[in-house]
């Protein structure tokens, strides 16, 4: 049977952290494998376009980067097409029969974890095993069945804010608040209101079945 598995992984994230540094904000949308063990990511960059930029540089010069093909950078958010050398719990997904659901390189917390589906009991011990080859010492945090489906898995503060968004009327037509007036009644400054409803947005989004739409209509009247 299939099994939906959270684990917690001790791994170096040098791209995330050059990105924290100089105040970027860093999220891995898309991952392809590479035929010569590497991996091209398609990364968001989003700040001011001083640290985007200096971002940018910095990751070009970390060890097992190959290259960096940036896009042009508009109000403070650029794309980079990244090519490095295979991660290592990327090669152990792409060696096993995993299907990653959240990237490790997205995670916020200390301990970066990692989701995906594996099978059983019998596919989680291989992919412990093949990360315990790998130098990596996995702690098991969440086995679930894969139907059992739960609610958004958005953290309690963005929950909280997402619901005084909504009782405010963030979300009508027209907005009732600004982001200004929702941090304000937050108690946040307007850059941790705009990151965390931005998060409680991608999350929201993932966890739908909007990403795996075959075709996608802007200008659809209906």
């Amino acid at each position: 049977m299939l099994r939906q598995v959270t684990l917690e992984i001790p791994v170096e994230d040098r791209i995330r952290s050059t990105a924290r540094v100089e105040g970027a904000r860093l999220n891995v949308i898309q991952c392809k494998g590479l035929k010569d063990d590497g991996m091209v990511l398609l990364i968001e960059l989003e700040g001011r376009k001083v640290a985007v930029n200096e971002t940018t540089q910095k990751i070009r010069r970390i060890p097992g980067i190959r290259y960096v093909i940036p896009s042009e950078t508009g109000r403070g958010m650029t794309h980079l097409l990244v090519n490095i050398e295979c991660p290592k719990v990327c090669r152990v997904a792409r060696d096993g029969m995993v299907f990653c659901l959240d990237c490790p390189l997205n995670s916020r917390v200390m301990l970066p974890r990692w989701r995906f589906i594996c099978e059983g009991p019998l596919g989680l011990d291989q992919v412990i095993s093949n990360l315990r080859q790998q130098g990596i010492r996995a702690k098991v945090k969440e086995v679930s069945p894969l139907w059992c489906k739960k609610r958004s898995r958005l953290t309690e503060k963005q929950r909280a804010l997402a619901r005084l968004a909504v009782a405010s009327g963030y979300f009508d037509y027209p907005r009732k608040v600004n982001l200004q007036e929702l941090s304000r009644l937050a108690g946040k400054s307007r850059t941790s209101v705009s990151e965390m409803m931005r998060g409680a947005e991608r999350r929201i989004i993932r966890e739908s079945d909007l990403l795996y739409a075959t075709t996608l209509r802007l200008n659809d009247p209906r």
